[in-house]
């Protein structure tokens, strides 16, 4: 039967706020209110969501991954099951000089009727990064004759005190293993270390009773046999969309059109400098009624510099990041955009700071996922937030002003 791993992540709630939406009663705005730009985020209608799956690079549908809506949930379940490999290191030194014993069976043996016969050193490169399931002891060998009175002991030594594995006694008839070899499971035994597995070292004891010997043990080879978690080595998407159509995004756009410009050119790519000079393009911004402005987002390629004033702040103007909140938001900013080279295609003002805001938890059985494996968000085609897929609720919180659709547009929300 074969094991099998598993895990869920559980989106409780997706949101993208507005915080304040301003109401009106003929020309004058009387109030303000919040309001949902994403609400199917609650998970209550599984029609607004469409999911998808693709497998690796391909436009096959995932085999082992699922996503749905239900409950109030959307929830992604990746089952797939263990992918187990074994890997054979045979003894390479002998501090018993049993040299015919070393390396791969190969019909050279060591016999013996009493001296120990001692092989250490395995050799497991490139696999300590892999999880161990089990060990096991390979074990060429044969004892011609019966036992009677004499046995043969195998001790597996340097995982803590020695150990018996095994011991062959009062046989009856002989033990013929050198083409067909023992498998002797070390669990329990052998310590589920990499390190420790390369450093084990057993020993075949041949212990003599009596004035005559019943036979003798011949090994051939001794080799130890690891089962251990192999990564597939691909991957499985599933995405889960809402499209909203005519979205009144709390934005304001700028265009390269709007304002003033000097020592600037207007371009099909938007503004570019006339010369080997910075070039300078200012604009005003008004507050929306009842509400307050959040960040600024400039768009375009090349190196800019932004300046901003609010309009009841005396002194200089002072530089900002694009991205960046603007201070005083409840007043008209004066805004100055120094750009010294590349093309600036436009600015956008959020109004009230929008976020993406989600709550989820992720359960089940995450050991041989590669930490490749991510949970992201995003806004047409902008990737907004990506964490990492760890066990444990989660929450994200982002701002994403700069992603959502210019008014009256239609917005895609990808999971």
């Amino acid at each position: 039967m074969r094991t099998r791993s598993g895990v869920v992540l559980v989106i409780l709630l997706v949101a993208s706020l507005a915080p304040l939406v301003p109401f009106a009663a003929a020309d004058t705005v009387i109030g303000a209110e919040g309001a949902e730009l994403l609400e199917a985020g609650d998970f209550s209608d599984s029609d607004q969501w469409q999911i998808s799956s693709t497998a690796g690079f391909s436009s096959d549908a995932a085999e082992h991954s699922l996503g749905m809506v239900a409950d109030g949930e959307l929830s992604f379940t990746h089952d797939r099951p263990d992918n187990f490999q074994y890997s054979t290191s045979w003894a390479s030194n002998s501090i018993t000089n049993s040299n015919a014993t070393l390396g791969e069976p190969d019909s050279y043996y060591t016999w013996s009727k009493g001296p120990n016969i001692t092989m250490t050193d395995y050799d497991f490169s490139g696999l300590h990064e892999m999880l161990v399931a089990n060990v096991s002891l390979v074990l060429h060998f044969s004892i011609p004759d019966a036992l009677n009175q004499d046995s043969v002991r195998v001790i597996l030594q340097n995982h803590g005190p020695d150990k018996l594995v095994v011991t062959y006694a009062r046989t009856f008839g002989p033990i013929y293993r050198m083409t067909n070899p023992m498998i002797l499971s070390l669990d329990g035994l052998a310590l589920a270390d990499w390190s420790a597995l390369e450093d084990t070292q057993f020993t075949i004891d041949y212990a003599s009773t009596g004035t005559s010997d019943d036979s003798e043990v011949r090994v051939d080879a001794v080799g130890l046999r690891v089962k251990y978690h192999q990564p597939w080595y691909s991957f499985e998407t599933v995405k889960a969309t809402n499209t909203v159509g005519d979205v009144d995004s709390p934005v304001v756009d700028i265009s390269p059109y709007d304002g003033m410009i000097s020592g600037l050119a207007q371009e099909s790519c938007g503004l570019v400098p006339e010369g080997p000079v910075a070039g300078e393009w200012s604009f005003d911004v008004e507050t929306p009624p009842l509400q307050e402005l959040g960040r600024i987002h400039v768009f375009g390629t090349g190196n800019h510099t932004i300046w901003v004033l609010p309009d009841d702040v005396e002194g200089d103007y002072t530089q900002i990041q694009s991205g960046d909140s603007l201070i005083h938001p409840d007043s008209l900013q004066h805004i100055r955009i120094e750009i010294e080279d590349g093309c600036i295609s436009g600015v956008r003002i959020d109004v009230n700071d929008p976020h993406l805001v989600v709550q989820g938890h992720v359960s089940g059985a995450l050991v041989g996922l590669s930490d490749t494996s991510y949970i992201r968000f995003a806004i047409g085609s902008s990737l907004v937030a990506s964490i990492p897929l760890q066990y444990g609720a989660f929450s994200v919180d982002v701002p994403v002003g700069h992603a959502l659709p210019e008014r009256g547009e239609e917005m895609t929300v990808g999971v």
